[in-house]
């Protein structure tokens, strides 16, 4: 069972329903080609493709190739993730990860799809720690797996702005998609053909006034003259009987549109745009409706993308002047600087940055221009954003339910007005699961504080906030933790990252109530242990991580070094393992929030465990953690930069106690003088906010 993270081309199942794919470079289609007989392959993957017919085609074969699989008639399946998930084949013998999943959770989720029946299997993972330079930014070094995983993740989590920009479009005014006939008539024309080809009609005036016909894979089977009617087929991909049939069937299904009659009136007919409509969005169908009253209405999967091409292009007009929309839709990508590296791309400019800065002539208004271009772009709605925006309203019972439509390409939402009660405790049941009850009540009460016009808005806004600073942080913490332990088994071997896995989910500092036996002169030692004893029991101490942190939501600095000291006293297990549990519990507390303890620890326990082989890859996780614990710490000391300071030394002073390597040693002064440095700016940046506040400050 291979593991794929796409669906398609290098890293993913199959280009065989891509049809604009030149060759197939899918791993399936990869072995297929090397297959020797030894494979019969089978594929499996999610089916949410834009082209028409192509999930119908997708799912079938998924079906298909899932009852083959189970009944032994296939013995390879390359998939997505999407595939297993209650399905339960004894006799899987091995699974491949072709490059690391999303968290340690899921690989073993994934690899525990392997030898159900209890005979032996291998679980392997295609892992590539190297980095390599970007061809189009020579600067810039691509770490390919972790780029793998951090797609999905920006895919994810495209940017606070940009989902409460959907949102706010969905609440207020739901903008339709505009379009042009040749769209409708191929969605007819396709609907009538019921076939597996999924077809493409294109109009060229250019081209005597030809509808040409377009295939899968580059497929042309000839156009129609709009004018007269006359055919030209073409046996470019099949024979001209077959595109002379489809040319036919064109022609009919025109004249039963009421294709004009006139030559003019028919190209004006044909060449015509359908404008886009808008419709009033979810809060303006709420002001008509009392309370408990249920509604429905249409959301398109996306928006007008030529209204915001043009306004993206209006942006950009005074800077290339020969800039159009369509320029501007070919080079479309959702962040401001790397579209602005495109459209530098097709204007031959090689930096983009120094071109604008020279335009503008201050940093000031070159941010300012990038702000209005990340606003523009932002407007824009794909099927994607859609579907994650229409999830949060039903997370917070703003709308009830929801279907999709593939055919129309919309959802169909429904939903009851609510109180504002009923919408607190909907939020409140989705906090909760994060926050204890005292916090979950504190946001509650100061929800009026957000900003927002509406109730709804003010609930929205604070979801927003707390996704991107809760969700996503766990989210990309629990990818590190993954690349984390590859890293541990590339370079100790296997049983060290089965150890590491172990740890994750088991490590006794992340358990409740574990506890040690420590001689009295050793607590007196200790800030913070003597008063975590058991009444009991007089020489056995609470040890556990989660309870003295109540599971990442309190912090304090001398937790850090008493635990620093923990693992040199815990007689349970020699002071090397003890590491291996701190770090991983500290890994896996962190994907569930972020701590300064845990950052420090963290970094404290990488660095012991690794100091004869620290690699650039521990070196950096090292250093994020630092980065992240420093930051985390001058807000702790709420801007007293003597106490911030005392306590830094402190854990720097003891740390390097416990190393001998000279070459570690020398490295740890370096990262120790980066972050004073740092750690000095960052708290010159809260003085100057502090202290300014409310102050009428004018330019000089």
């Amino acid at each position: 069972l291979v593991f794929t993270p796409h669906k398609s081309w290098y890293y993913g199942v199959t280009d065989q329903y891509n049809p604009n794919a030149q060759a197939h470079h899918g791993v399936a289609d990869h072995i297929s080609r090397q297959n020797n007989g030894q494979f019969l392959i089978g594929t499996y993957m999610g089916a949410n493709s834009d082209e028409e017919g192509v999930n119908e085609r997708i799912e079938s074969a998924n079906f298909k190739n899932q009852e083959d699989y189970i009944a032994n008639k296939q013995n390879l399946m390359v998939a997505t993730k999407a595939f297993g998930m209650g399905i339960d084949k004894p006799n899987i013998r091995c699974t491949v990860h072709t490059t690391y999943p999303g968290s340690i959770e899921s690989f073993v989720q994934e690899a525990g799809r392997a030898g159900r029946d209890g005979k032996i299997a291998l679980s392997a993972i295609v892992f590539n720690d190297q980095q390599i330079k970007d061809k189009d930014n020579p600067e810039h070094k691509i770490e390919n797996d972790f780029e793998q995983q951090t797609f999905f993740y920006n895919n994810s989590f495209k940017g606070q702005q940009k989902e409460k920009a959907v949102l706010f479009e969905l609440l207020t005014e739901i903008k339709f998609p505009g379009g042009n006939i040749t769209e409708i008539i191929a969605k007819q024309f396709n609907e009538f053909r019921e076939e597996d080809t999924v077809y493409k009609l294109n109009f060229s005036a250019n081209h005597n006034n030809r509808l040409f016909i377009n295939g899968e894979n580059g497929a042309r089977y000839g156009g129609l003259q709009i004018t007269t009617g006359n055919l030209s087929p073409t046996n470019h991909t099949t024979t001209f009987e077959h595109s002379n049939k489809l040319l036919t069937a064109l022609w009919h299904l025109l004249l039963e549109m009421n294709l004009p009659t006139g030559q003019d009136e028919r190209i004006a007919w044909i060449s015509r745009k359908i404008p886009a409509e808008r419709s009033p969005g979810i809060e303006k169908v709420l002001d008509n409706l009392d309370f408990g009253d249920e509604y429905d209405l249409v959301i398109p999967f996306r928006n007008d993308r030529d209204t915001v091409m043009k306004r993206v292009a209006g942006l950009l007009h005074p800077i290339f002047t020969t800039i159009t929309p369509e320029i501007c839709l070919a080079q479309f990508t959702s962040l401001s600087n790397e579209f602005l590296t495109n459209i530098g791309s097709h204007f031959n400019i090689n930096d983009i940055q120094q071109h604008l800065l020279n335009y503008f002539g201050s940093t000031d208004d070159l941010n300012h221009f990038k702000e209005n271009l990340q606003l523009a772009l932002d407007s824009s709605r794909d099927k994607a954003d859609t579907e994650k925006a229409i999830y949060r309203l039903v997370t917070l019972g703003v709308l009830d339910d929801y279907t999709i439509d593939y055919n129309s390409e919309t959802d169909k939402v429904f939903g009851r007005k609510k109180t504002d009660e009923e919408l607190h405790q909907h939020l409140r049941n989705y906090i909760s699961k994060y926050y204890s009850q005292r916090r979950t009540e504190a946001i509650i009460n100061g929800l009026a504080d957000r900003k927002g016009n509406t109730e709804i808005q003010r609930i929205l806004n604070f979801t927003i906030d707390f996704v991107y600073k809760e969700v996503a942080k766990k989210r990309y913490e629990s990818i590190k933790a993954m690349k984390q332990c590859c890293l541990v088994g590339l370079n100790q071997g296997n049983l060290e990252m089965k150890s590491f896995i172990h740890l994750y989910f088991n490590s006794k500092y992340a358990r409740k109530d574990y506890s040690i036996e420590v001689e009295q002169d050793a607590v007196q030692a200790l800030r913070v242990l003597p008063s975590k004893r058991d009444e009991d029991d007089p020489n056995t101490y609470n040890a556990s991580l989660l309870d003295w942190t109540e599971e990442g939501r309190l912090e304090e600095f001398d937790w850090v070094l008493d635990f620093m000291t923990i693992v040199e006293i815990d007689s349970l297990n020699s002071q090397r393992d003890n590491l291996k549990h701190l770090r991983g519990a500290c890994i896996r507390l962190l994907t569930n929030k972020d701590n300064l303890v845990f950052r420090f620890l963290r970094a404290y326990s990488v660095l012991l465990l690794q100091e004869i082989e620290l690699s650039k890859s521990h070196k950096k996780s090292i250093y994020e953690d630092l980065i992240a614990g420093t930051s985390l710490l001058i807000d702790h000391c709420d801007g007293d930069q003597v106490l911030f300071n005392n306590r830094l030394s402190k854990y720097f002073d003891k740390t390097k106690t416990h190393l001998n390597e000279p070459d570690t040693l020398k490295w740890l002064d370096e990262q120790i003088e980066q972050l004073q440095f740092l750690s000095h700016a960052k708290w010159m940046q809260k003085f100057t906010e502090t202290y300014t506040v409310g102050l009428n400050l004018q330019e000089s």
